[in-house]
């Protein structure tokens, strides 16, 4: 759910007591009653066990295949998963968080593979492997009810660090400006901040000099959190992954994808890498005997497709 930065919920929960107005109160001092009725209810549930388990098939307790990270990989990693199950009968489980959940997860032994939707920095190398499934794009998307069509970098730039508040100062649309940005660790946001110059508003210890993403911006996780309340705020802008945006265009979603720097972004036009902002789209991972038959799936011409399907760019052609 989006908060404005620096917002945090919490919840907490109670139980209540169950010991008052017991059912079986006052079967409490038959002590051999209670012994029958344990007896009995063991032997059915262990009867139920034996009747109800296959000869058959995965070992329950066997360690599941986890997967973290990008929520741009997510909906890939989980189709596949779902084909990587059926034929092996391993448990796959698919989670999201970003890019850096990801390098941590694999890092930390939590996760066996990361999804990363960005090129790795030098420091990771020297600590991951990691294998190219596709490429994305980021793009800049606004309502349909906006009137803009394109838009520079700059224009961007000023967008974001809050110098333009209104529409009307690029436009003919006379209506305030509202940001959707991203949270720390996220892949889009590293590639929005690279293209750009600037900085998460909580990095202001780390790089004092800015310039910064403007405050008053909602600041959300996944894609999906972005791309719906764009979808749902005639007058906000956002930046999203390219696939994930034209899928959910194609599905109903009100946005309009915008040309920056008068590039088109397209499957052409980052294959042909005239479109300013392109990424990859990476498996991390540090013990490749694990996951080497799911990593082949990715890259296998039907692991390909279902990354076709969801709007990107195959790395095998």
């Amino acid at each position: 759910m989006p908060v404005r930065l620096g917002n945090t919920l919490h919840s907490q929960e109670k139980s209540a007591s169950t010991t008052r107005n017991h059912p079986f109160q006052g079967f409490r001092q038959k002590g051999v009653l209670l012994k029958h009725l344990r007896s009995s209810v063991l032997r059915t549930v262990l009867l139920l066990i034996l009747v109800l388990t296959p000869v058959t098939g995965v070992v329950p307790s066997e360690e599941p295949i986890r997967i973290s990270g990008s929520t741009t990989i997510q909906p890939i990693a989980a189709a596949l998963a779902s084909v990587y199950e059926s034929r092996t009968n391993k448990k796959v489980v698919v989670t999201g968080g970003g890019s850096g959940r990801g390098i941590q997860d694999v890092l930390e032994g939590k996760s066996h593979l990361g999804m990363v939707s960005r090129s790795l920095k030098d420091e990771e190398k020297t600590k991951l492997q990691h294998v190219t499934i596709g490429y994305d794009a980021l793009v800049i998307i606004v309502n349909t009810a906006n009137p803009l069509e394109t838009i520079s970098r700059d224009t961007l730039i000023n967008l974001y660090t809050g110098k333009i508040q209104s529409w009307k100062e690029i436009s003919a649309w006379d209506q305030p400006v509202v940001l959707v940005s991203k949270e720390l660790g996220r892949g889009t946001l590293e590639l929005f901040m690279q293209y750009t110059g600037l900085r998460h508003p909580r990095e202001r210890e780390k790089y004092p000099a800015g310039p910064f993403i403007s405050e008053a911006a909602f600041e959300v996780g996944s894609n999906l959190e972005s791309i719906t309340l764009v979808g749902g705020i005639p007058n906000a802008i956002g930046y999203v992954s390219m696939g994930t945006a034209f899928a959910l265009q194609k599905q109903g979603m009100p946005i309009k994808v915008l040309a920056l720097e008068g590039v088109v972004p397209s499957k052409e036009t980052v294959q042909n890498g005239t479109y300013p902002v392109i990424r990859e789209l990476n498996l991390v991972f540090t013990d490749p005997s694990q996951v080497q038959p799911l990593i082949d799936l990715f890259l296998s011409p039907e692991g390909q497709g279902v990354l076709i399907d969801e709007g990107f760019i195959p790395a095998v052609r």
